[in-house]
């Protein structure tokens, strides 16, 4: 961000899978964390850990 690489209220956004996992993020240009797998187990462990720390996590735009 200090570089100018995300510009937040922009266009740009910021996405990135880590390595052996079946996941997907992206920092949003709104400055929001999306993000997607298609194993079903580990994308709700990741939103129930999330969550707990209390963090707002959304499903499909419905609040968990």
């Amino acid at each position: 961000m200090d570089e100018g690489t995300i510009e937040w209220e922009k266009a740009s956004d910021f996405c990135f899978h880590p390595l052996g996992a079946e996941v997907a993020f992206m920092l949003c240009n709104d400055a929001d964390l999306h993000f997607a797998s298609a194993d079903s187990a580990l994308h709700l462990e990741l939103g129930d850990r999330i969550s707990s720390s209390g963090i707002k996590v959304y499903d499909s735009g419905r609040l968990i």
